[in-house]
């Protein structure tokens, strides 16, 4: 997947080779929430949020799909990487994870979630100057990864880019939704009943 991501990356510097901040693909990741400046003394409870709602889900297959753009791909602010396979997963673990965190008093998200990893950002206030039919490049196959842990990290922007620290990782079981919490959610709407 980070070769494939770097290969997009690569195709795209020379289609618009100013004005945007490229992704490292080693640091490429796929956001379930963003929370801004969280105060230390949370950290425990956001840990604990990460575990019910990984132990309620079980390991799943995702490809990397099309590529994309917001807020539309005629005025760019972000490029992405669509995510395929099996997405449905990976949607009721961000349910999950909405609902626990609201719950904690942390502020929900007003936007729908779009599954995808950002591959570049306009530098400056404005869109980035994108060719058109850039973001229609297929490379095949889209690149199968297994996801196997929901992850606290931590970002810090310096001037040479994010830097990135794992804060706690929360391992998906083999087996998916254990039997103990198997009755706290329900089953249409996937709301989360996790008592933390």
């Amino acid at each position: 997947m980070k070769d494939l991501i770097a290969t997009h990356v690569e195709r795209l510097k020379a289609l618009v080779p100013t004005g945007i901040r490229w992704v490292d693909p080693q640091t490429a990741h796929l956001t379930l929430a963003f929370l801004g400046d969280v105060d230390e003394t949370r950290l425990p409870a956001l840990s604990q949020i990460l575990d019910g709602v990984a132990v309620a889900s079980p390991k799943f297959k995702l490809a990397t799909g099309r590529l994309g753009a917001f807020p539309k791909s005629g005025k760019p602010r972000v490029l992405w990487l669509g995510m395929e396979g099996d997405v449905r997963f990976l949607d009721q673990a961000q349910t999950r994870l909405q609902h626990a965190l609201e719950d904690k008093g942390f502020p929900r998200e007003k936007r729908s979630f779009k599954p995808h990893i950002t591959i570049g950002r306009t530098r400056r206030r404005g869109s980035m100057p994108l060719p058109e039919g850039a973001l229609d490049f297929t490379s095949g196959v889209g690149a199968e990864f297994e996801v196997r842990e929901i992850v606290l990290m931590s970002s810090i922007l310096t001037s040479h880019g994010p830097i990135h620290t794992r804060l706690h990782a929360a391992p998906l079981p083999t087996s998916g939704l254990s039997p103990k919490l198997a009755g706290k959610f329900d089953d249409e709407a996937w709301q989360c009943k996790i008592d933390l």
